[in-house]
């Protein structure tokens, strides 16, 4: 007597299991797992993208505070000394090579505070949270 309905019947014919595929690490093994994962990595680094948030306001935040110039060289000293009793070449030149000034931020108490808040919320707010669930 012939089934007459064969989802379930494990001795049908037909297409089956693919063979056996070649996974040994090659350049073309690696492209075509990537053409077959592409969108799960793309929604991954999607998910990724607002922990960069943080990281660009701190940036802002650090580039924005207000800055002073500071001598970077420890020779500046030494040679605006020098230079205020002799006008020579031999001093003038060092002193205008060591006489570039470094921009250092003010730091104040407010930017340390927005600092400080926004480093947390990026640590415990979204790296850990998001990398659990990636996982």
């Amino acid at each position: 007597m012939a089934k007459k309905f064969k989802l379930l019947d494990w001795n049908r014919d037909g297409k089956g299991v693919v063979g056996y595929e070649d996974t040994t690490p090659t350049v073309r093994y690696y492209f075509k797992l990537f053409r077959r994962r592409f969108s799960q990595i793309l929604s991954l680094n999607l998910m990724m993208l607002p922990l960069l948030i943080p990281i660009a306001l701190i940036v802002y935040i650090y580039l924005s505070i207000p800055k002073t110039g500071t001598m970077s060289s420890p020779a500046f000293a030494v040679l605006s000394g020098t230079s205020l009793f002799t006008s020579s070449p031999s001093v003038q030149f060092p002193l205008s090579l060591s006489s570039l000034q470094l921009n250092i931020p003010i730091y104040h108490a407010t930017g340390y505070y927005i600092g400080i808040a926004l480093i947390a919320l990026f640590v415990l707010g979204t790296w850990g949270v998001q990398h659990v669930g990636i996982t």
